[in-house]
């Protein structure tokens, strides 16, 4: 009966070793697959809900030659931020066409944007938040919020 309660905790401290062994292995594996917030970012259009500049809402209000409708009523979105993984990037425009420019995650964690256009809303240093879903950048005048080209937008307001 002793020998049977000894080999009991035995595997018992076997599968928890085992276990620990395993989660020392599978930690560094998971930080080193793990997507960048640049991957992320580059990975899909992001859809811009609301461009806010000095706290008033003023877009997105991209000009565009064409609206598409389907048949359901509703529509693609147009309203798109793309951010390439070359450096390059493509901003709805404000009464305007779309907006290009560049932009960088800089040594601090936050994205520097550079324009063309708009310089005054939309050039600067953003802080973000960012998940599969949902963007949101925010700098000292401009905040821009988005989802996630292919997913339903969230309620913002």
């Amino acid at each position: 009966m002793g020998n049977l309660i000894f080999s009991t905790k035995s595997i018992y401290y076997h599968i928890l070793a085992l276990v620990i062994f395993l989660l020392l292995l599978a930690t560094p594996v998971f930080f080193y697959l793990r997507p960048s917030e640049a991957e992320l970012l580059a990975k899909t259009p992001w859809c811009v809900d609301a461009i806010i500049y000095k706290k008033k809402l003023i877009g997105p209000k991209t000009l565009h030659a064409v609206f598409m409708v389907y048949s359901n009523g509703t529509r693609p979105c147009y309203e798109n931020a793309a951010f390439q993984k070359n450096g390059e990037l493509s901003l709805p425009g404000i009464d305007s066409r779309a907006i290009a420019g560049s932009w960088m995650i800089d040594k601090d964690g936050r994205i520097q944007i550079n324009v063309d256009t708009l310089g005054k809303i939309f050039k600067g240093t953003y802080s973000f938040y960012l998940n599969d879903n949902t963007l949101v950048l925010r700098s000292a005048q401009t905040e821009i919020y988005a989802h996630n080209d292919k997913v339903m937008p969230p309620n913002l307001f």
